[in-house]
Parts: C-alpha cells; structure tokens; sequence
C-alpha cells in the first residue's frame, strides 16, 4: 500500500490512521484531515511543520500527548475548523508503552495554553470532556483500569458496517468517519452551544474499500 501514496498529489481531503500521516507530506493540497490513533509529539510536529495548509482538522476520539494539540496549532495559520470532541489527553509516559499502557487515565486539558492558539479559527468543536457520557470514564482512575483500547475502537463496535478503509481521490488508507452516540456537544462559534452532528462521508464510485479486520 506504501507505494500508491505516490499517485495522489492532488489529493485535497484524507482520512487516515496517524501512521500514514508521514506517507501524505508530500500532498500539498491537502485541506481537510480527519485522523484516529495515537498522536504524538512527533507526529503532531510533523502535521504541523509538513501540512501547514489545512483549514479542517478532525482529530475526534484519538489519544493525544500531552504537548500534541499545542504542537500542532503552532504550526497551523489556516485553520478554520478544528473537532476534539471525545479526544483524551494522556501524559507523555503513558504513551512511551508502544501501543499505550491500558491502565492509563486522562489529565485535564492545558486549556490556558490551547484557547489563545485556536483564537483565530472559526470552528472549535469539544465535548465536555469530564462530564461527557464518551469520555467520562477516562478522568476516572478506577474505571480507566477496564482498558483504553476498548474506547479506541468504541465506535467500531457500535457501527461495525462502517468498517474498512478507503481509497479515492478524496480518501486515502483511511476509515470512513463514525457517528458518535448523541451527546452535547460545544461549538466554540459566536459563543453558541449546538447537538452533535456529524455525518459519515457519502460514498461514490471512485471510493475503493478494502476491508480490514481491527
């Protein structure tokens, strides 16, 4: 699969696991990113410093470093909208386990520190965290120790046909974007408080899916 990256220099929206970010820094029309995985300090510099250019970011459900969100605003000038919602934040030595250490809990978001740097864009979505139905559990040390990895996939199970990954012009080695349970939901945009509304990628014919088993 590494070799196709190659043919999609024109690619202007993907959706992919963090892993392949690195395969995609050369697709300077890129505009829209959604991500799921792990992101780490260097894969947040490296979206910052290689993909200055999005205006969409959606790192909904994925598991940060500490440093990853401040890292990757930093870098990002164009940025119009930006989704956090049901995304943890973990310290550094929970992710220096390779795959995680399951027994990890969620620290508070450096909000101090992110507020100033998302100043400028339009759109800034977040759930609320702490006492989010999603994300609750991983503030709570004794329920956290039931296992991360049953949250990182929570979405698989409970939308199992939109499994797979695909390849497209607008998609590439990326899952197809989930429907979370409906729960509320901030939108940091003219100070308004909206529901949930997210809405899986429609698919067409120049969408190739290559089931793969999670």
């Amino acid at each position: 699969m590494t070799g196709m990256f190659r043919y999609w220099p024109k690619l202007t929206e993907a959706h992919l696991h963090v892993f392949f970010v690195r395969k995609i820094v050369h697709c300077k029309e890129i505009t829209k990113l959604q991500l799921y995985g792990w992101i780490r300090d260097n894969n947040a510099d490296m979206i910052a410093n290689k993909l200055p250019q999005l205006e969409h970011l959606d790192i909904q459900s994925c598991v940060l470093s500490s440093r990853a969100l401040a890292i990757i605003l930093d870098g990002q000038r164009e940025l119009k909208h930006l989704d956090t919602r049901h995304a943890a934040r973990f310290d550094d030595k929970f992710l220096s386990v390779f795959g995680g250490n399951p027994f990890g809990k969620a620290i508070d978001w450096n909000e101090e520190e992110i507020f100033p740097k998302v100043a400028h864009i339009k759109t800034y979505l977040e759930c609320q965290r702490k006492c989010c139905p999603v994300c609750a559990n991983f503030y709570d040390a004794s329920v956290s120790k039931l296992g991360l990895r049953a949250w990182l996939f929570y979405d698989l199970s409970n939308h199992p046909h939109e499994r797979g990954w695909c390849i497209s012009n607008k998609c590439i080695a990326g899952r197809y974007p989930y429907t979370v349970p409906t729960v509320s939901c901030i939108v940091h945009e003219f100070g308004s408080i909206l529901p949930s509304d997210f809405r899986p990628v429609q698919d067409d014919s120049r969408v190739l899916s290559i089931n793969r088993d999670f």
